[in-house]
């Protein structure tokens, strides 16, 4: 399927309808994803490998992500959140069992809290024996629980203790330093991270025609169109682009309602003329 920059609506916009403000622009990416939405398809994902510096525990992404497979630290697949019971991600090594050492190390600690608590009974009052024995009961409880919990099921090539979590437009590591592999899927973007569409007369018509009728609710003008008029066409050419090629199904036609809002740009971008986006 060819692709195009959907740049190419948003040119079509400036030099038909000429506005004299930008601020329709930030409007414009919902206004496309409503236009993909009612045609039906879109260009689909890609498959991606992204590398990140890690700073400061964090780093912020480059791309959408529609979906993350998983994230690669030293080699090794990196667990998301701090569970350190999960198996390998996307992987297909054979499991191992085994212990965990920051259950370990904790189980330890505990045993010496109780071990403590025995010493300090010696030559204690009766009322004081009674409290050393409830807290060495509290601190049985807590060590029998990580007694069933020290075998840990893992992938050979999941790293144990550290951990990646994902944060608004960032994703957050339980390390300050380092390098990691993303392994995705993503939305086509070009090279300035504009969407891409599909590259056909009948779509990009259906994209335009969308964009005008809704400009002109919002009560921009063109030297020939009217709401009634563009809205007519955008009907004509949805049904045209929609007979191409696939159409998605439910689940994706929802997957592609939930993403596509995360592209939209800041409305605010054009008060700077969009300094420096064409390089």
């Amino acid at each position: 399927m060819q692709k195009i920059s959907a740049r190419v609506i948003i040119d079509r916009i400036y030099r038909d309808f000429k506005p004299t403000d930008s601020n329709w622009y930030g409007d414009a990416w919902d206004m496309m994803g409503e236009a993909i939405e009612g045609i039906g398809y879109h260009v689909g994902f890609d498959k991606v490998e992204d590398t990140y510096s890690i700073t400061s525990g964090n780093a912020k992404w480059t791309r959408k992500y529609t979906s993350i497979d998983f994230v690669e630290y030293n080699g090794l697949n990196l667990p998301l959140g701090g569970d350190k019971t999960m198996t390998g991600i996307a992987s297909s090594d054979q499991a191992t069992v085994v212990i965990d050492p920051y259950r370990l190390s904790r189980m330890e600690d505990l045993i010496t809290q109780w071990d403590n608590l025995e010493a300090m009974k010696e030559g204690a009052s009766p009322d004081d024996i009674i409290v050393y024995t409830a807290k060495q009961a509290e601190l049985s409880k807590e060590i029998a629980k990580l007694a069933n919990e020290l075998s840990v099921t893992l992938n050979n090539n999941t790293i144990i203790g550290k951990y990646y979590q994902l944060l608004d437009n960032y994703i957050l590591t339980s390390f300050a330093e380092g390098e990691i592999k993303v392994y995705g899927t993503a939305f086509p973007v070009d090279k300035d991270n504009i969407p891409m569409i599909v590259d056909t007369y009948k779509y990009r018509n259906a994209c335009f025609f969308k964009l005008a009728s809704l400009l002109l609710l919002q009560g921009y003008k063109h030297p020939q169109l009217n709401y009634a008029l563009a809205d007519e066409r955008w009907e004509t050419f949805r049904h045209q682009a929609s007979n191409e090629p696939r159409i998605m199904d439910a689940a994706k036609h929802e997957r592609f309602a939930r993403m596509w809002t995360s592209y939209k740009f800041d409305p605010y971008a054009a008060r700077t003329f969009f300094k420096n986006i064409e390089q």
